[in-house]
């Protein structure tokens, strides 16, 4: 049965010097309104995941918490936390009656509309650094959401079902790790990444469907706010293509992981990029690049000795309409990753294509090494 963490099970706690809380596994779906306040001030970090919260009261109280770490993972609740939700548990010992008048969450007075009449923004321990809340089966969309100030540096949210993010989320300045993977997201306003993530330095976007929507951001609004990120991993998300300007505002890019989708050129601006170490395009579908793909990264190549692409995992293609790009393979400065692993078509033998060009390619060895049909 479900149960929740009372006020006489914590004081005691109030006076120690307890750094670490774990309660995972305990079927919690509530803590007692008061009772936050007697978590110790020495308190750093705590670990409530795979129980079965609902929001309440307590929710309000969570800003006077002294952690740095959250995790509050693995939480399958059976119901969707955005809706109203009234449940009756039987009245035993250790389990609380879910109603109105001990759950703020009841459709009389909607959860929000309590946010927005005490502060106007979601209630964060102020210390707090590091949130991982993965595997909720949370299933709604991300609205306008501003955090009360905090020291919030990495926020994982995988592993749901956050299939809209409309934002903005504001007031979030000091994140550095986003990571909303696996959440089965197919639309993505162009105004979520607020001015406020400035500051992101990784961003995990991977396992999602945006590929429905990032080719219509024609102008390259959705990632203009993400000027000092660094990683940007938006592997499986079912991309045919890219618009140009996508990345437009990503100067200080370091790694870019577009593998495992369907794009068939690097027809997007990359040569601002002077930083790019490692373009990923792995297991897609191309065949060969444009020539505009070629001077892209030629033109990174060219100041910057470190830029590597992983070709691995596509469908070359060796004939005569694809002659420019044997010889660029050949000749560039761009480091390949695995090139061996890539498979070509040759209009006759594949043999031919890779005795070839590994004749030409002996001077070459950094660029194009241990190949083979």
């Amino acid at each position: 049965m479900p149960t929740v963490l009372k006020t006489s099970q914590i004081w005691n706690l109030k006076n120690t010097s307890l750094v670490r809380f774990e309660a995972a596994g305990n079927r919690i779906q509530r803590i007692e309104s008061g009772t936050v306040r007697y978590f110790p001030q020495s308190l750093t970090s705590a670990d409530v995941g795979d129980n079965i919260f609902s929001f309440g009261e307590y929710v309000l109280e969570l800003k006077d918490l002294p952690i740095t770490s959250l995790e509050f993972s693995d939480n399958f609740t059976p119901h969707d936390v955005f809706d109203s939700y009234v449940e009756e548990c039987p009245l035993r010992e250790e389990t609380v009656t879910i109603n109105s008048i001990n759950n703020l969450y009841f459709y009389e007075l909607p959860f929000f509309e309590k946010w927005k009449k005490k502060s106007g923004c979601f209630p964060v321990p102020g210390k707090l650094k590091k949130v991982l809340l993965r595997s909720n089966y949370l299933q709604y969309e991300i609205h306008n959401l501003c955090f009360m100030e905090n020291e919030l540096k990495y926020l994982s949210l995988s592993d749901n079902v956050l299939h809209t993010w409309t934002g903005p989320v504001t007031n979030i300045r000091k994140l550095t790790d986003l990571d909303l993977s696996a959440n089965f997201c197919s639309n993505i306003s162009k105004t979520f990444f607020s001015p406020d993530f400035i500051n992101v330095r990784c961003l995990l976007l991977q396992n999602n469907l945006l590929g429905l929507v990032l080719p219509t951001d024609v102008d390259g609004e959705i990632f203009q706010n993400l000027y000092n990120v660094k990683y940007i991993n938006l592997s499986k998300n079912k991309i045919a293509n890219i618009p140009n300007l996508l990345f437009k505002e990503q100067h200080n890019l370091e790694r870019l992981d577009l593998s495992e989708n369907m794009i068939d050129d690097i027809n997007f601006k990359i040569s601002h990029m002077r930083k790019l170490m490692f373009m990923n395009v792995r297991n897609n579908r191309i065949s060969t690049l444009s020539q505009y793909a070629m001077n892209e990264l030629d033109s990174i190549a060219k100041e910057n000795n470190n830029l590597t692409i992983d070709l691995s995992g596509n469908n070359l293609v060796c004939n005569c309409d694809s002659l420019s790009f044997v010889k660029w393979i050949v000749n560039t400065p761009t480091n390949f990753h695995l090139l061996r692993n890539t498979n070509v078509k040759h209009q006759k033998n594949p043999s031919v294509f890779f005795e070839t060009l590994e004749k030409f390619t002996k001077p070459y060895k950094r660029n194009v090494c241990h190949m083979k049909v």
